[in-house]
């Protein structure tokens, strides 16, 4: 049996100021998997003090990631068939967090400044780019020298959020077919201010707020942290995300977030101290990355069988992050970032390994 950790040791659990770091008492946790658990392989490890925070994956399959520690997007083959790239980088910035896809090779991305000395945001420092990479390599088979195809990346800041605490989980809300322009909006989750903002795309880039008592952080916690991780679900019209502070994976209906409803959010599974995570979509699961506990979970949502017990698949070191799904004819497998463990950046604590990507096959 796993006992979880508080969701203070992930990412997500990082707020404005941290003058004392104290674990409350144990929450629910996963239950041990009577099954053996997936395997688990690197496919890359940066250097130690690199942070990993999300991924996404191309429609080629070469996978994008995000650092707390740089404010860069840098490319990785899954396959080792050349070495990182760095395909973007946010000159004023110090970190990247959420990054989503659009349409396909048009992603959204979280710059701001987080400092892994001060374990502090800067307010109003967080803004979203546009990353356009259709001009560049589409073939995953490239060699190093042509990995861009001669093109270079286009990257466009979008807004700023001059108030915003700390911008972190990214989503597509696509629009209803009444309203087809613009064809979706960017929901984004502010952390610290327990808050999803839905951002149009095209100018003036109006920007809406909604806040819940399921997205708040717990006003006694520290760090104070709500919700985190966000994705759409297309197939029952629910948005899904993880509230770190509150330790659960809850869901609004689609039509509150466009303004049509006034629905409250749902609690679908508790004792979860997540951080990002990934929706496979045609079985109604979530698979959750816990940071503190160094695992994969895997929750059962809506009418699925077991709905809302969260069961540990696989052990990922240290500190994972974020979940994708694999693309390009890979197989049932996923893609885990990791930090390193969180612990080690506390004051007085030592990283002991670098942030990764690793690879779990689910079979």
């Amino acid at each position: 049996m796993y006992h979880l950790l508080h969701p203070l040791l992930l990412f997500s659990a990082l707020t404005l100021t941290l003058p004392t770091f104290s674990l409350p008492s144990p929450l629910t946790s996963p239950q041990s998997n009577p099954a053996p658990l997936h395997p688990v392989s690197t496919i890359h490890e940066f250097p130690k003090g690199t942070w990993v925070e999300n991924l996404a994956v191309r429609a080629n399959g070469l996978i994008l990631t995000t650092f707390v520690s740089a404010a860069q997007v840098v490319q990785i083959s899954p396959d080792s068939l050349f070495p990182p790239q760095t395909v973007a980088t946010f000159p004023g910035y110090t970190s990247t967090l959420g990054i989503v896809e659009a349409e396909t090779d048009v992603f959204y991305v979280v710059a701001g400044n987080f400092s892994l000395q001060t374990f502090a945001p800067t307010v109003g420092s967080w803004s979203i780019f546009q990353l356009d990479l259709r001009s560049c390599q589409s073939n995953p088979h490239d060699p190093p020298a042509n990995s861009n195809g001669g093109n270079k990346p286009k990257i466009t800041k979008i807004a700023d959020f001059p108030t915003a605490g700390l911008l972190n989980g990214l989503t597509i809300l696509p629009s209803p077919n009444h309203h087809p322009n613009p064809p979706y909006s960017i929901l984004i989750a502010d952390s610290s201010l327990g808050a999803i903002y839905t951002l149009n795309p095209l100018p003036p880039h109006q920007t809406s707020t909604l806040q819940q008592p399921l997205l708040a952080p717990n006003a006694s916690a520290t760090p104070r942290i709500g919700v985190n991780g966000l994705h759409v679900n297309n197939i029952n019209n629910r948005l899904y995300f993880t509230s770190s502070n509150q330790a659960l994976l809850g869901s609004l209906p689609l039509s509150v977030l466009r303004g049509e409803g006034r629905e409250g959010a749902r609690v679908e599974a508790q004792g979860i101290g997540g951080d990002d995570f990934a929706f496979a979509d045609d079985q109604g699961i979530a698979y959750v990355a816990v940071g503190g506990l160094d695992e994969l979970v895997r929750v059962p949502v809506g009418s699925r069988a077991g709905a809302g017990q969260a069961v540990v698949v696989a052990n990922v070191t240290a500190g994972p992050t974020s979940v994708r799904f694999a693309r390009g004819g890979r197989g049932r497998s996923v893609y885990v970032s990791s930090n390193g463990g969180a612990r080690g950046y506390l004051p007085g604590g030592r990283v002991e390994v670098g942030g990764r990507v690793s690879r779990v096959v689910l079979g």
